[in-house]
């Protein structure tokens, strides 16, 4: 297809015609149309932009390179000239660039450092529908800048499958342009692995098979590089002599990337096995045939060591039909589908966007940097969710790299330039200064950590697995790319136990039982037995299986103390902490150096100020529960009617005296009243009642005794307690004969509620349940009437209860009234 042919050219005129007077622009093109080569390159003639130049982010890597290189040629030039890259491992620009095509960390980088984006004219977010972390934030950067400090900057985002009616609304009525798309017919055919197949065999018959009845190259997308070189081991001495294969992800070598997506050589196919990098904004020369696995890798938090890693998941709709089109740009192609045409269905339509399940304390570390302690204050096309902010916040305050106002500190700041998870990046900035630290180490710790871990049959000791690590493997050439970043290099060197003590603070753990330990958290975890670090009694723990009880530790450290402490005096605290002495009846007590949760030393408290006592016995209440407290029937019940009155006086502000809160509490309204305890026997005689009132705000006592009173005067003028239990209707006991002559139940709450009566026979067992006493005297009253005359005979028992006097004496006792 020639370019001028190219879709997206049928709307180019529209998005020149209107760069004058606009602003925010939103293209949607299906693959194919030509957005990503068509676009910048007619922008860059643009009137608008003269003499600025045009930031282009891709998502990839490789895309970035690629495009760049394509694009270069489109203007007879090498990368460098007019149009140049940028990745965060190689670069092509120079004084004369005007489009610099870059991934969206570089660009996070750079407005960090220059929020002006001086000499930028227009930032275009390319194959924006990927929607991961760093995209959503560069974008929510860039609107920021084009708000606060640049007005004349310009946004264009570009999306394949977005829906731009959402994505335009959100830029605040961005113009919306739409191309239509450009691609020969592709055959689908849905191939479902058999009962105990393994998706990877029935990918290589599939691959033989395509090869020797369909003409053309064949792409194969794959979930990732490990997949990719098994495939290309098991395929070698069966590919047909025309066809040549080719491995293509992001970690590999540059050089082996370009020939992957080289044409092919005359009379030559090629087989290209690759991840979803040949997704988007990449086209390889001559692919007739797409065999899809229907896998990738998405970012995923790690419960067991609370980074993200990528995890191998099922792809959307969206993106399989991404792939598939990939078989038809340049004639008709078959796309093989692995997996049954039924469960196409089943995918979701779109990829989850990243910020919406991804750990978010680098996403707030770049804010806090930025200036920005609440996400709230930028435009997000999906907010980041409140939950994993805030533990995102408390993460980052326990590495000391934002204070609690959000504020980024130095440490924070050398942390960012780093680009790794936080964790990391404080491990790493510590062994920096550290003059120069255990500078490979920690890099190579740092990489090890970052990856899935290579040993995982291996038993937990992390520095084994540190000496089997190859220099020219993935996670070694990460590793080398941290020693480059990281300033000093000598030969001190500090064991892994304490260089992960700096990513993972809350996971020192101490033994507190044989192959039990209790970390810093509070979470419990254990050793495999016979593991080779049975018997530590420190370790750090840098990942554990999430079992729900004691996690299994899968990767640890040993943990010297005489070494670690030193590091962190600013988190270490001295608490007093009290216990009962249950055969002397006293309280014991003691004061304890704790990390977190972990007591490192105890000592004894000689003294106590009444408010160290109150403190201390407010934790010790709050470990053991309420029922320590001398309850009463008194004291249950105003907590009953409290929690009552929120329920059906809901409009006032009741406060909260529910078992929970009150824990939760224990502080504002029992703290006042533990001052003078000393022994058990003075928590026994606390005045409970009067602490649960002293909760009560002034008026609400008074407006408690008046609508949910505690007792109910009946017409006999006796008094009933009133029984009250949240959640239930009030219930009342009382005599039957002292109800007689009423005809409505009873009410409370301002008489929204309605009293549960149990009317009692003369031995005080409920003769009737009832919330409508009229319609029970004029019904089945007559019934417990007949068998209560013979049974109680001395009682009256009237025809007409509705219409008879109340009492509570018999009929000799009336009489002897009377007399």
């Amino acid at each position: 297809m020639q370019l001028s042919e190219l879709p997206v050219n049928a709307i180019l005129p529209e998005l020149l015609a209107k760069l004058a007077g606009q602003s925010r622009f939103v293209l949607e093109a299906p693959p194919g149309a030509g957005k990503s080569t068509q676009v910048p390159l007619a922008l860059l003639k643009a009137p608008e932009l003269a003499g600025q130049s045009i930031l282009m982010l891709e998502p990839r890597r490789l895309a970035a390179r690629s495009l760049a290189r394509y694009l270069a040629s489109c203007l007879g030039e090498k990368p460098g000239q007019s149009v140049g890259y940028r990745t965060r491992q190689d670069s092509a620009v120079g004084p004369d660039t005007r489009l610099e095509i870059v991934t969206e960390g570089i660009l996070v980088r750079r407005l960090q450092h220059a929020p002006l984006l001086e000499g930028v004219g227009m930032v275009i977010f390319d194959e924006f529908h990927e929607r991961n972390l760093q995209g959503d934030l560069a974008l929510a950067l860039s609107l920021d800048v084009q708000q606060g400090l640049r007005d004349d900057l310009k946004l264009l985002v570009m999306s394949a499958t977005l829906e731009g009616a959402r994505l335009a609304e959100h830029l605040g009525g961005a113009v919306r342009l739409q191309s239509q798309g450009r691609s020969y017919p592709v055959a689908i055919r849905h191939v479902a692995p058999r009962a105990n197949q393994r998706w990877l065999d029935l990918c290589r018959g599939q691959i033989l098979g395509a090869l020797a009845a369909e003409p053309g190259s064949v792409l194969v997308f794959l979930p990732g590089g490990r997949e990719i070189r098994y495939l290309a081991r098991d395929l070698e001495g069966q590919l047909p002599d025309d066809v040549d294969c080719y491995p293509l992800f992001g970690d590999l070598d540059r050089r082996l990337q370009d020939q992957a997506i080289a044409p092919p050589e005359p009379g030559r196919r090629k087989l290209v096995l690759a991840t979803p990098i040949a997704e988007t904004s990449l086209t390889i020369e001559g692919i007739r045939v797409v065999i899809d696995s229907g896998w990738c890798r998405r970012p995923k938090v790690d419960p067991g060591t609370g980074l993200t890693r990528l995890e191998t998941v099922r792809i959307s709709q969206a993106s399989s039909t991404q792939r598939a089109g990939r078989a038809g740009r340049l004639e008709p192609g078959v796309a093989v589908r692995l997996w049954g045409e039924s469960q196409q269905q089943s995918l979701a339509p779109q990829d989850q966007p990243e910020i919406l399940e991804a750990e978010l304390s680098a996403l707030v570390l770049e804010l806090a940097a930025w200036g920005t302690g609440d996400p709230a204050q930028l435009d997000w096309l999906d907010a980041p969710p409140a939950k994993a902010v805030q533990a995102a916040r408390t993460l980052l305050q326990a590495l000391d790299a934002i204070d609690d106002q959000g504020r980024i500190s130095a440490q924070g700041r050398a942390m960012a330039r780093l680009g790794c998870h936080p964790r990391l990046a404080h491990m790493l900035c510590w062994t920096e200064r550290r003059a120069g630290g255990s500078i490979r180490e920690a890099s190579l710790l740092a990489a090890l950590l970052e990856e899935k871990d290579p040993f995982p049959n291996w038993d937990a000791d992390i520095e084994g697995r540190l000496a089997q690590i190859k220099a020219s493997s993935p996670i070694g050439r990460q590793a080398q790319h941290y020693q480059r970043r990281l300033k000093a290099q000598n030969d001190y060197r500090a064991e892994p136990g304490l260089l992960l003590a700096m990513a993972f603070p809350e996971r020192v753990a101490r033994e507190v039982a044989p192959g039990r330990y209790r970390m810093a958290s509070g979470r419990a975890a254990r050793l495999a037995e016979g593991d080779r670090l049975w018997g530590q009694p420190h370790l750090v723990v840098a990942a554990a299986s999430d079992s729900g009880g004691d996690g299994l530790i899968r990767l640890a450290a040993p943990l010297a103390l005489a070494t670690w402490l030193p590091e962190v005096q600013g988190h270490l605290a001295w608490q007093p902490r009290l216990d009962w002495d249950k055969q002397a009846g006293r309280l014991l007590a003691v004061e304890e150096l704790r990390f977190g949760q972990l007591v490192l030393e105890t000592r004894p408290l000689k003294s106590l100020t009444d408010e160290q006592r109150s403190q201390a016995l407010c934790d010790w209440i709050r470990r053991q529960g309420l029922q320590v407290l001398p309850w009463d029937d008194g004291c249950r019940q105003l907590q009953a009617r409290v929690q009552c009155a929120r329920d059906w006086l809901a409009e006032e502000s009741w406060p909260d005296l529910g078992d929970q809160a009150l824990l939760t509490t224990l502080e504002d309204w029992l703290g006042p009243f533990l001052g003078s305890v000393r022994k058990q026997a003075d928590l026994q005689k606390l005045p409970l009642l009067d602490a649960l009132k002293a909760a009560l705000p002034w008026p609400l006592p008074k407006r408690l005794d008046e609508a949910l009173p505690r007792k109910l005067t009946v017409p006999t003028g006796q008094s009933f307690a009133i029984d009250y239990v949240p959640g239930q209707a009030p219930a009342l006991s009382v005599p039957i004969q002292a109800m007689y002559g009423q005809l409505d139940s009873p009410r409370v709450a301002d008489g929204k509620v309605v009293v549960t009566l149990a009317l009692l026979s003369p031995a005080r067992r409920p003769l009737q349940i009832t919330t409508d006493l009229a319609a029970f005297w004029a019904g089945s009253y007559a019934e417990v009437r007949k068998e209560m005359r013979g049974r109680y005979p001395k009682h009256e028992w009237p025809d007409d209860p509705a219409q008879a006097k109340p009492t509570r004496f018999t009929k000799k006792q009336q009489q002897r009234q009377h007399s």
